[in-house]
């Protein structure tokens, strides 16, 4: 019996060393996730398969070994919680760098089931004789859990969860404080201040069903909402595909009153164009289309939440009911596909907020790389304006920009104007254009002579002027660059010019440019190397009237991200009922369809759009653009005065 015994306690000891050695190893594997670079594609993703394969083999140890780990090693609720947490922040850092929305819902399974089994609930009581430094940390924990799902649910559009979250988040805070008086007290309340204003700023619009019931409307791309085209001989060229996206946002300078909110370094305009870029998770669609299909109220081409309970809890490889979580890393070959049979990939994007221009020009750099023969890049940018220090005395409408309060322009060597159903006063009105501003110039444009977009507000510690000693003056103006005498005047080190981009236009190029100097993007329209390009340009102003609704993002990209929504802002409806609501999308859509077939039947029109308009995504922003110019122009409050 003693020698039976002694063999069970070999055996345990050997069980909980694997444990160990597991949960040692898969801790040392994420924290080098930090260490990856943040660029490219084929860099990281070994490392990546080595940490979910051990975080697989730990997961279910601890579920096959699970009675013995509580009695002889202690394992409490709250660890097997966090190894869950870990795999949700695994998830959710896979789809960063794959644009793959399903991981999101992944991560989103993961979060949800933690909360729901409450791992995180009693885990101060679960460990009573810890010191009062560990229950802390403890608390740190449980709050970053709740902010990291916060961020799943936001970009899943599951806004009654984020609420029921922000509240419990707020609670938790609350206690933290109260029971430790800890040094980052203030930096929770700011977490908490930003997540509030964020879910504010974004709800522009309230769209109310018939039982007063508020209504969330996803805006990825899904196959009921994707723009139509037709067949047309001007679409026979070799089909490019958006592949690359590089999303930069440094809208939140304090010079601007009030600042665009942000949350997690995403500002609002980051977070909207994040989404238009997107397909909709495939287990979401069928579940749209499936109470379609049972008599339920889903409208083709948008997808409600309005109640996200309603729907499936858990997704496959999140926590059955019944037992413990079952984890499904990437590359299982277990990932939904559409209902076509074939799943589309996203394009891969890189978020950048703030970024320095050493660093936008490095993922610049290696989106280019990366494109396939047969890819397109699109870069979009929401910055403020960084001008020269002395104006030129031809004004932007002159030149083909629709004025200071004017409407936006579309750009690749012709702009689109004014939409008209007629074929010929179409072709008449490109043609105009062609002649304003279309034309390419005499000699190469310089691209640094009108400016750019700030990138970040941080300053070099560099002399104002090469002939002055260090100290010796002020720096000049943001985006200065001129010469007095010997002397000359360095530009802005993190403005992005146009003349930067000049170098990637090797490769198709879509240009998305929010900013109050737009118009110095305008002559990237000239294409040095013969590739397709498009260049899509915000408004440089708008009327007063809505200067102080800066904070919740910009105009041009609410028009690019949600049409109506943003029709609706303009014309300051903030509510609006669910049946008229469809009948504004149904005109949307009847517009889109109209403008598709008058842009691909054109005589006139540049190539660039014809090469691009193959794309699902390309051809939705340059056809939500089209709408965009419309309305504005013919909004009174956007028209030039005289």
């Amino acid at each position: 019996m003693a020698v039976m015994g002694d063999i069970e306690e070999h055996e345990e000891r050997k069980i909980i060393t694997e444990f160990v050695h597991l949960l040692d190893k898969s801790k040392q594997l994420f924290n080098g996730l930090r260490d990856l670079p943040q660029y490219g594609h084929k860099q990281w993703q070994a490392y990546f398969g080595r940490t979910f394969d051990v975080y697989t083999r730990l997961w279910k140890f601890q579920q096959q070994h699970r009675q013995l780990l509580d009695i002889k090693y202690g394992l409490k609720r709250w660890q097997i919680g966090e190894i869950a947490s870990k795999i949700g922040q695994l998830y959710y850092h896979y789809y960063l760098r794959t644009s793959d929305t399903n991981y999101l819902s992944e991560a989103f399974s993961f979060y949800a089931a933690i909360r729901a089994r409450g791992y995180y609930s009693k885990m101060i009581k679960e460990d009573q004789g810890l010191t009062y430094s560990h229950r802390s940390d403890l608390m740190v924990k449980k709050l970053r859990y709740y902010a990291r799902f916060i961020v799943v649910c936001l970009l899943l559009k599951k806004i009654k969860i984020v609420r029921e979250l922000v509240r419990e988040l707020a609670s938790l805070i609350d206690d933290y404080t109260s029971a430790y008086e800890p040094e980052d007290q203030l930096e929770w309340s700011l977490v908490l201040g930003e997540i509030r204003s964020f879910i504010e700023a974004d709800n522009l619009v309230n769209i109310i069903d018939q039982d007063s019931i508020p209504v969330v409307v996803s805006h990825r791309l899904s196959p009921a909402n994707a723009p139509p085209v037709e067949k047309s001989p001007s679409l026979l060229g070799p089909l490019l595909s958006l592949q690359e996206v590089i999303i930069v946002g440094s809208c939140c300078d304090q010079l601007v009153a009030p600042p665009q909110v942000k949350f997690s370094e995403l500002t609002l305009d980051m977070f909207r164009m994040l989404q238009t870029l997107e397909r909709e998770p495939s287990g979401i669609v069928g579940e749209a289309a499936a109470a379609t299909g049972s008599g339920g109220s889903a409208i083709p081409g948008e997808l409600y939440d309005a109640s996200p309970g309603a729907q499936r809890a858990v997704a496959p490889g999140g926590f059955p009911e019944n037992g413990d979580p079952r984890f499904h890393p990437p590359g299982g070959g277990s990932m939904p596909m559409t209902s076509a049979g074939m799943r589309k990939d996203n394009p891969h994007k890189y978020l950048l907020y703030r970024p320095s221009l050493p660093q936008l020009l490095v993922f610049l750099a290696s989106g280019f790389r990366e494109l396939p023969p047969n890819g397109v890049m699109l870069v979009y940018i929401s910055a403020d304006g960084c001008f020269p220090v002395q104006q030129a005395s031809v004004t932007p409408s002159a030149l083909g920009a629709m004025g200071g309060a004017g409407t936006a322009t579309m750009v690749g060597t012709m702009g689109v104007g004014g939409l008209k159903h007629a074929e010929e006063e179409c072709d008449e009105l490109m043609r105009n254009e062609m002649r304003i501003r279309g034309r390419v110039p005499d000699t190469l444009p310089n691209g640094y002579e009108h400016g750019g977009a700030a990138t970040n507000n941080k300053r070099d510690a560099i002399m104002g002027e090469l002939s002055a000693p260090l100290g010796a003056g002020p720096l000049p103006p943001i985006g200065g660059a001129k010469r007095s005498g010997s002397a000359v005047v360095l530009r802005e080190q993190h403005c992005l010019y146009p003349g930067d981009l000049f170098p990637f236009t090797r490769k198709p190029l879509f240009i998305v440019v929010d900013s109050d100097n737009s118009y110095a993007f305008e002559n990237m329209a000239a294409r040095l190397f013969g590739q397709p390009l498009v260049v899509l340009m915000s408004p440089e102003e708008t009327p007063p009237v809505f200067h102080d609704q800066h904070h919740k993002g910009s105009l041009f990209t609410l028009f690019l991200h949600c049409p109506l929504a943003a029709f609706c802002f303009v014309c300051h409806v903030a509510d609006i009922p669910l049946s008229l609501w469809e009948r504004g999308q149904a005109h949307v859509s009847r517009f889109t369809a109209e403008a598709s077939r008058v842009l691909i039947r054109s005589r006139s029109i540049d190539q660039a759009y014809l090469a691009l308009y193959g794309d699902d995504f390309l051809r939705l922003l340059m056809l939500r653009f089209i709408f965009a110019h419309v309305v504005l122009k013919l909004h009174r409050l956007f028209k030039i005065p005289g």
